[in-house]
């Protein structure tokens, strides 16, 4: 199992998720802090968060957020 720390600047494609996935042998990320105010990119944030991982949002953005409820059980 990988123990190490990464850091993946992401560029909004689904390459993003693969290699997340990799890295973590499919437990997602700790750790994922989005820091763009793009409304986009903090719902699609969730979509990295392993189980009891935490998010931080850095930006702000005036725009609604949407996700869907299984990504946050």
């Amino acid at each position: 199992t990988y123990r190490g720390v990464e850091t993946v600047l992401g560029t909004g494609t689904d390459a993003d998720v693969a290699t997340v996935e990799t890295l973590t042998d499919g437990k997602w990320a700790n750790v994922v802090v989005d820091a763009t105010g793009s409304a986009a990119s903090m719902s699609g944030a969730y979509r990295y968060v392993g189980f009891a991982g935490r998010l931080a949002w850095v930006g702000i953005t005036q725009d609604q957020l949407a996700f869907t409820q299984p990504l946050m059980h």
